[in-house]
């Protein structure tokens, strides 16, 4: 079965997270709370920085996936001036990127830092938000919480189905199966696309991101110079709990709050 690299396929992954709607909605608002301009860590299709500018904001976005980047700046051509006046793209690594100015808000939307594998390389990332935001400014991000029966391996070898989704006028059922790494706190995921048409091939793609439990994401966040303003556990702003699926943050750099 062919394999195709994750972020190679822009089109597959529109489709897969078009049905997100939440997340937007609660970034806009919080974003709008902290005020432009504001930059998008791994931006990919564009999805958060095309809203943000129709709500009136200057935004940034980085990627470190060149197909995602020209879908993004390809969607942008048939917008609105008003709108993409407002929109800029850049090729940087969010361990290492270092951009002209500074955001009053940096978001990192939809798991993006659990690519960050290592304790280093979160430190890194946070290193370089803590520069790029202004004196006022605050970190917006989501990441899994890691609850025991999320973590569990996939028996079905086949994966387990998880929604239709249509990609380039063809039907496929998305399935999953994924292995959890305790040593590292990686999880493996391996995502099947089964075309529901005869005569069409299946093909897969991998992703690997990191858990982080939530001592584990607050320690990281205290060692990098950020103190937690507010933690929901859900998009609906509802307080971080033990049954909740995500670990929703607004932090601040520990200098600004302190002032």
């Amino acid at each position: 079965m062919e394999e195709v690299g994750y972020y190679d396929d822009p089109e597959r992954y529109q489709a897969e997270y078009s049905f997100l709607a939440a997340d937007v909605e609660w970034y806009r608002r919080h974003t709008l709370a902290l005020g432009g301009p504001a930059l998008v860590l791994g931006c990919g299709t564009g999805r958060h920085v095309f809203h943000l500018a129709a709500a009136g904001l200057d935004v940034d976005g980085i990627d470190n996936a060149p197909a995602m980047l020209d879908f993004a700046r390809s969607r942008a051509v048939p917008m609105r001036s008003e709108i993409t006046r407002r929109v800029q793209f850049f090729s940087a690594d969010m361990r290492s990127f270092s951009l002209p100015r500074k955001y009053r808000a940096v978001l990192a939307p939809l798991n993006c830092l659990m690519h960050l594998h290592s304790d280093d390389e979160m430190l890194a990332c946070l290193g370089r938000v803590k520069s790029q935001l202004t004196s006022n400014g605050g970190l917006l991000f989501d990441v899994a919480h890691p609850r025991p029966e999320l973590l569990a391996s996939t028996d079905d070898p086949r994966g387990v189905p998880l929604r239709e989704i249509r990609v380039r006028g063809v039907t496929y059922l998305q399935r999953e199966r994924h292995e959890y790494h305790a040593d590292t706190g990686i999880s493996e995921a391996i995502f099947q696309f089964e075309p529901m048409e005869t005569g069409l091939s299946s093909f897969q793609c991998r992703l690997r991101l990191r858990m982080f439990s939530p001592t584990e994401i607050e320690d990281l966040l205290n060692r990098a110079g950020f103190v937690i303003e507010k933690k929901f556990g859900n998009f609906q702003d509802q307080p971080f709990g033990k049954d909740g699926i995500s670990q929703i943050f607004v932090a601040r750099p520990a200098l600004i709050v302190a002032r």
